[in-house]
């Protein structure tokens, strides 16, 4: 009997000895085989699957009998998941282990749970190579009978701790859930609704799930209102939730069904094309794959998560089919024959099981049969139509103007109110508006409404939509009470005005000239540059009020003289008190971690575990405001830090999350002074700044396909490519040493994109850029790949802080047992034991090395790398000079 045959006896002995005397039982078996360390004495089997199933039974084990030995338990299934990165359990197990050593809901750390079971479930290939022989023994497995059932369960159970993270992050109070949120609450829907409009005028303000279901319970309300106006305003309060609850979690697809649902409810398309937009949107959500909805349960009833795919898609098929009909028939003449075609439309899809969805949907029964009884009309006028009626008032608004020169606004109000009482003209409304706010802040919602019904008679107006924007922030200022969804709605409207294509303001020497600020504007696209700034600024002024910083905290972001750590205690209270959900809070967390591990390179733990923090941290900025192009270029270049070795599935995956950037023609920055330095005068420098920022990190990602090319030993055909990033000797930096060659491919890569001068100078490549160049991921080689099962076949391996595969002392094999280890691989193969191919996993565990350091080309250059032979004797000889070394 081999070695195998042996090994796989002795893992049944440790799990009956499990199953039958419990975990301290069988922490003696597994204990004896480690000799109480990672490394696996020296009896010990060799097969790379047979030793990561170890290290996780050894974790298991280790856990269940005492529970204040977790740290040592992940140690563990950390090696385990690292030897065997294709496994879904193995990295689950690691998961919960991380999630039970989360404290008072920490959000960093529950972060670091989140993004250990995407890796997982980024997986291409998953397998579990010892499955048989050790879950049978966990009754919540016992019932799996193939491979697939068992890969299918623990992506299932991934995605279950990914959403139990997410509610973990929010810590809502149960109370909430289950008197407030559960469809059997006694609660009526406004007093639902109060609940939720309190718990958002503060810290849940970034909370996309109260966001959610205040949309919910406003929509219950308006269902119930008898008045229309009281109607029509609660549909627009569910409107705006429901878009603030995308905003603040766009991974859910339930939040963007919700969003189109209101949409379609709140009121009649004002443009053709806002019709449009929103047909576009739905079709695209259609082709998602994927999704994140943490609070499934709550709001799509008996739906399970295998299930969920499958209810969102129908929910949109069904919009679908209500947005097709509404194209077919516009205007609505007769609402029986409309409703009469949307259901002979969902006859004809019968067979997808739309129909079955219609008669059983809680959504449907709710959300379309009140779209059916209400159904909503495109308007059909034409900007043209619009200005030519409002040219038509010209001579009377110059009348107007002119008395509100000489005699103020209470004289000017007169004039208006005359106006407006026989002609609806929204210039008219306009300027009204503003004599009725000048004349009397007080009579701040008489002003409101007069400018809303100028935004209704012509929605294309920049000017009109800042001037709603202007008082609704002068009303949020006011409040006697802090209220987010104040500012929440400004931004709302904000950004729906930046939205809008046909911009003009046909109008605007008739009534702005006399303003100081606008005095100097005398053309259209003058007037839409000023205006887009403002807007812009507003959206800034907003975020920073919702945010509510101290400048305590930004002078700390700014002193030279005060240390990385004191700035990391400083934002840690304000993310432990009422910042948890303030996205810049976390922007600073993240950029201090990364400066303090910079400064610790020496010290490889306590840079791992900071830059861990950081990473964390990025990422939560990101999704808490995904407009920055800051946060996502900071998660993304953390990202990429944190990576221990070079991958293109990685590699693709930042590079799309980055793309959609490049093409915005203005981002939104509330706080770019403070990260950049930079005081900008208009948005166009900013974003102009940060498409550089971008380029720079491409440029970077080129320099590590380039240095891949290098160590993988390119063919004939790609010499010439790599050629010109060496054609020239110049020494740019003497300080990197026998880096300089990296140096020298990203300057070059730079050079080519006429950024060189513009990075040397920049925050982003000396604080970040030039610590990624020192520290360049660890690249993968393709021969060593090639062989690496036959290596490790033959030798034990001995693992140093989860991160390197060192050579063991007794690994060399004598010659004489060469067709014996030739035996042991063909048996091995034809058993399916054959070690996990890296390639599917992430890639900051698919690093192997055969030794401390990575190997150098010219250690290469008398080896003839396509004969197998002449590599192994390479790699006796590596290994020969490692046992000399110890």
């Amino acid at each position: 009997m081999d070695e195998f045959d042996d090994s796989i006896n002795f893992v049944n002995k440790i799990v009956n000895t499990y199953k039958k005397d419990g975990s301290s039982e069988a922490l003696k078996l597994t204990s004896s085989y480690f000799d109480d360390s990672p490394t696996p004495g020296p009896g010990a089997a060799v097969n790379i699957c047979h030793l990561s199933l170890m290290h996780r039974l050894h974790g298991m084990y280790l856990v269940q009998t005492d529970e204040s030995e977790i740290d040592k338990a992940m140690t563990f299934t950390r090696l385990a998941s690292i030897l065997c990165p294709q496994s879904l359990e193995y990295r689950f197990f690691h998961a919960l282990l991380m999630h039970q050593k989360v404290e008072n809901c920490d959000a960093n750390d529950l972060m670091l749970v989140i993004m250990e079971c995407e890796n997982a479930l980024f997986v291409k290939k998953p397998k579990e190579p010892f499955w048989e022989l050790y879950m049978h023994a966990d009754d919540k497995t016992s019932d799996l009978k193939t491979e697939k059932e068992v890969v299918d369960y623990f992506k299932i159970q991934h995605t279950r701790l990914i959403n139990r993270c997410y509610r973990d992050i929010d810590n809502l109070p149960e109370s909430f859930l289950d008197e407030t949120v559960l469809p059997s609450s006694s609660l009526s829907p406004s007093s639902k609704m109060k609940v939720t409009s309190e718990m958002l005028k503060d810290e849940h303000y970034s909370c996309g799930f109260v966001h959610r279901m205040h949309s919910e319970f406003c929509f219950e309300s308006a269902v119930e209102a008898e008045d229309m106006e009281e109607r029509k305003k609660l549909l627009e309060q569910s409107l705006r939730s429901a878009r603030i609850a995308v905003e603040v979690f766009p991974s859910s697809m339930e939040y963007f069904i919700n969003m189109f649902t209101r949409i379609l409810q709140c009121s009649d398309f004002q443009t053709q094309e806002a019709f449009q937009n929103l047909k576009q949107n739905v079709l695209e959500s259609l082709k998602a794959t994927s999704c994140q909805d943490p609070y499934y349960k709550y709001l799509v009833g008996d739906v399970t998560i295998s299930e969920e795919m499958e209810y969102y898609k129908n929910c949109l098929k069904s919009l679908l089919m209500f947005i097709k009909a509404m194209e077919m028939e516009t205007p609505i003449l007769d609402r029986e024959v409309f409703v009469r075609m949307y259901f002979t439309s969902m006859d004809n899809l019968a067979l997808d099981g739309l129909r079955r969805f219609v008669d059983e949907s809680i959504y449907f029964n709710k959300n379309i049969l009140y779209l059916l009884r209400n159904i909503p009309n495109i308007v059909t006028d034409v900007v043209g139509d619009k200005i030519v009626m409002q040219a038509r008032q010209i001579p009377l608004i110059e009348q107007i103007v002119e008395r509100y020169k000489t005699g103020g606004p209470s004289e000017a109000l007169i004039l208006t109110r005359q106006a407006i009482e026989e002609k609806k003209s929204p210039l008219l409304l306009r300027l009204h508006a503003k004599y009725v706010f000048e004349n009397d802040r007080s009579d701040i919602e008489s002003a409101l409404m007069f400018a809303k019904r100028a935004i209704h008679g012509f929605p294309y107006s920049l000017e009109y939509r800042f001037f709603l924007a202007s008082i609704l922030y002068n009303r949020a200022l006011t409040a006697k009470v802090k209220d987010n969804l104040m500012y929440g709605e400004i931004i709302l409207e904000c950004y729906e005005a930046l939205s809008l294509k046909n911009m003009g303001e046909p109008f605007w020497l008739v009534y702005m000239h006399i303003e100081k600020k606008t005095a100097h504007i005398t053309t259209t696209e003058e007037a839409n540059r000023y205006l887009h700034n403002c807007l812009r600024n507003m959206i800034n002024m907003c975020i920073r009020a919702i945010d509510g910083l101290p400048k305590k905290v930004f002078e700390f972001k700014q002193s030279t003289t005060i240390d990385n750590l004191s700035k990391i205690y400083e934002v840690t209270g304000v993310l432990s008190s009422d910042g948890r959900f303030c996205a810049i809070a976390h922007r600073l967390y993240s950029q201090y971690s990364f400066d303090y591990a910079s400064k610790h390179i020496t010290d490889a733990d306590l840079q791992m575990k900071w830059m861990d923090f950081s990473c964390a941290s990025a990422r939560i900025a990101h999704e808490l405001y995904n407009d920055s192009i800051d946060y996502a270029l900071n998660f993304c270049t953390i990202r990429l830090v944190v990576q221990k070795s070079y991958s293109k599935s990685v590699i693709k995956f930042l590079k799309d999350k980055i793309d959609p950037y490049i093409t915005l023609d203005e981002s939104q920055e509330p706080y770019c002074k403070y990260l950049t330095g930079n005081d900008f005068t208009n948005c166009a420098e900013q974003t102009e700044h940060y498409k550089k920022c971008i380029l720079m990190f491409l440029s970077f990602v080129n320099t590590m396909e380039v240095v891949s090319l290098c160590h993988n030993h390119i063919q004939h055909d790609q010499e010439e490519k790599l050629k010109m990033y060496f054609d020239r000797a110049d020494e740019f930096d003497d300080k990197v040493g026998s880096l300089q060659k990296y140096f020298h491919i990203y300057y070059k890569i730079l050079d080519e994109h006429d950024l060189l001068n513009y990075a040397k100078k920049s925050y982003y490549y000396n604080n970040t850029i030039r610590f990624m160049l020192l520290c360049l991921p660890k690249m993968k080689f393709n021969k060593i790949e090639k062989v690496k099962k036959r290596v490790l076949k033959d030798m034990t391996v001995k693992i140093e802080d989860a991160k390197e595969y060192l050579l063991p002392e007794n690994n060399s094999r004598k010659k004489n047992k060469k067709n014996k280890n030739k035996k042991n691989r063909k048996k091995l193969k034809n058993k399916k034991m054959s070690e996990c191919d890296d390639d599917a996993s992430e890639p900051e565990i698919n690093n192997l090395n055969l030794g401390n350091e990575d190997i150098p080309e010219s250690s290469l250059s008398h080896v003839n790398l396509e004969d197998k032979d002449d590599f192994s004797v390479w790699i006796d000889h590596k290994i020969t000079q490692y046992k000399e070394q110890k």
